[in-house]
């Protein structure tokens, strides 16, 4: 269990640092996969477990386990900073693939010099168990949310209109890949959006 959670040494045991049970629920998921142990045990019961058999003292007023600590929360919490500070909810058919958020998150360290490995199945896996309101369709396709970090409708709606100007197309577009195409060779060292997501816009907002 030391590879998931370590005991903090006396001078920084203090009643508010240690693990939350939403974390310790993570880090009981990560163990029970990295070790392909079937995960059987109930919330109630697994919170029993922990207290009793690791001898883990438990404030049940702030619902965290005090003294310990664990290497796998830092990046979690930065990841759930990033999602708290940059994403949030819509109803206009917007949505994102866990690759674009990948990416995204992956600047997004660079810029806080948090050097790690991240894979689309860790995002996926973290977006699973801290916002279970969030709606995924096939493991892929984070549904009806947005991020301040990147405008992918403002993105389009602009390169359609430098189309217009340097095609002197002023009337309907004719081709939607031609035109997907360009957007792709404009945004080269950028984010780019799936020809899905460009077909979707086109298609809902008849540009």
């Amino acid at each position: 269990t030391d590879k998931y959670i370590e005991t903090l040494t006396d001078d920084v045991k203090i009643e508010h640092n240690g693990i939350t049970w939403k974390n310790m629920q993570y880090l009981w998921k990560l163990f029970t996969k990295e070790n392909e142990i079937p995960n059987v045990v109930y919330s109630a019961n697994l919170k029993t477990l922990l207290i009793t058999n690791f001898n883990i003292h438990y404030n049940e007023k702030e619902d965290i386990f005090i003294g310990i600590t664990s290497k796998h929360l830092p990046l979690v919490s930065l990841f759930n900073h990033f999602w708290d500070e940059h994403m949030s909810m819509t109803d206009d058919s917007y949505d994102f693939e866990i690759d674009e958020l990948t990416t995204i998150f992956k600047k997004q360290l660079v810029a806080s010099k948090y050097k790690t490995k991240v894979t689309d199945k860790y995002i996926l896996n973290l977006i699973k168990h801290y916002y279970t309101n969030v709606v995924i369709e096939n493991d892929k396709y984070i549904l009806d949310i947005k991020c301040d970090l990147w405008d992918k409708t403002a993105d389009i709606i602009k390169t359609i209109e430098l189309y217009k100007v340097n095609t002197d197309c002023k009337m309907q577009i004719k081709s939607i890949n031609e035109i997907y195409d360009y957007y792709c060779k404009q945004h080269n060292n950028q984010y780019i959006v799936s020809k899905r997501f460009f077909d979707k816009f086109i298609s809902n907002f008849h540009i």
